[in-house]
């Protein structure tokens, strides 16, 4: 379940519900080999990965990380070129964002201004940044991200409780040089591709509206 805004929503046929559902299918086949930036479990923590393969037809992704460990994860816990953005980001909205450049690491957070293609946020692990790149950034409803807050939060708790460190794991610090390259390889990918257009699914107001 998610809180959509009402200006958002529009009656469809149950004819025209089928062929938006497949629709979306179709374009999340088109993840498959694509970078993206997605969720691991055991930290909560967003990284670069990229997609391998659809399981079944359902709507989880095996996703291969730059130190070629792989995992499922579910479509809602991966953002990429199809997913939802908003064409300018303003205080309030939130974001799920870079917040370590270096280790291209991306945490959900609140945006609380902007400024020139720059935006202000505030991240979940309550450090803050006043020059996050806005096209690198995905909007996020209220809803995800207050469970995305959650989800980090318990995460790290049990991280501690495990005599581990609080600061995110660097998805490289560990493996061999041929896992960073490609790691860096991927990023400028990914930087490539978040520029081009996400999946925008129109349909008209009135009943037996059509896809375009």
């Amino acid at each position: 379940m998610a809180e959509v805004p009402r200006e958002e929503m529009y009656f469809v046929t149950p004819e025209l519900n089928e062929e938006i559902k497949e629709a979306i299918l179709v374009h999340e086949d088109k993840l498959v080999n694509r970078p993206v930036v997605a969720r691991k479990g055991d930290d909560g923590i967003y990284y670069l990965g990229t997609v391998k393969e659809r399981i079944g037809r359902g709507r989880e992704f095996t996703i291969e990380w730059p130190d070629e460990s792989q995992c499922k994860q579910h479509w809602r816990h991966i953002f990429g070129a199809y997913s939802k953005r908003r064409q300018r980001l303003v205080a309030g909205d939130f974001v799920l964002a870079v917040a370590d450049e270096a280790k291209m690491i991306y945490l959900p957070g609140k945006v609380t201004g902007n400024n020139v293609g720059k935006i202000a946020v505030e991240f979940c692990n309550k450090t803050k940044s006043d020059k996050v790149d806005a096209v690198q950034s995905f909007w996020l409803a209220e809803s995800y991200y207050n469970e995305a807050d959650i989800h980090y939060a318990q995460c790290q708790k049990k991280l501690v409780g495990s005599q581990l460190s609080l600061q995110p794991k660097a998805m490289g610090s560990q493996t061999s040089l041929k896992s960073k390259s490609f790691f860096g390889k991927l990023a400028d990918k990914f930087k490539s591709s978040s520029s081009s257009s996400s999946l925008r699914i129109q349909i008209r107001k009135r009943s037996g509206g059509e896809i375009r």
